[in-house]
């Protein structure tokens, strides 16, 4: 091995096995403090992190992990509210670019220094105002699921609200 030569990005058996699916989260929490940054950015493209692994990779020192995170559809939105705010160009790109990202964060985004941040944030803004059409057919549309047929509508629902005693009155 030479001097200062710790290992070749991806090269190894944790890189791998971080992009298992189905991982326990004890060794999902595991990897994601490793020391390999390849890791640690293949970690940040999971689906399945929580708030405590996403803030954690949020705060990582190198770019690469972090814009992972940031172009990951699964991650909060307060997750990318921070990451919108980052320093390093493609970490916010890659905020700007997630069709995920609060209509917000992008609206501000839409405003950036940097064209091609503004650029991109604007094309996902455009993406997520796109509504499919609607059948031109009504029998062709979604029926509601049954769970929601069977509803009482909201009047019904205050009527027999109002006229439900209630379990937990005290008596004085």
């Amino acid at each position: 091995m030479a001097r200062g030569f710790n290992y070749a990005p991806g090269a190894s058996e944790d890189a791998a096995r971080a992009a298992e699916p189905g991982l326990a989260r004890e060794v999902i929490l595991e990897l994601s403090g490793s020391k390999n940054a390849v890791v640690r950015e293949i970690v940040a493209q999971r689906d399945d992190l929580t708030l405590a692994m996403s803030v954690t990779l949020a705060h990582d020192s190198t770019t690469d992990v972090r814009a992972a995170l940031a172009s990951n559809t699964h991650v909060s939105s307060t997750i990318l509210e921070h990451l919108s705010g980052d320093r390093q160009r493609d970490v916010v790109l890659a905020v700007a670019r997630n069709g995920c990202a609060p209509q917000g964060v992008l609206e501000q985004l839409a405003l950036h220094k940097r064209s091609e941040v503004r650029d991109a944030a604007l094309a996902t803004l455009e993406q997520q105002a796109e509504v499919p059409p609607a059948p031109a057919d009504p029998a062709e549309a979604e029926p509601a699921p049954s769970h929601l047929t069977s509803l009482p509508a909201r009047a019904e629902r205050d009527e027999v609200s109002e006229n439900v005693p209630l379990p937990f009155t005290s008596n004085g």
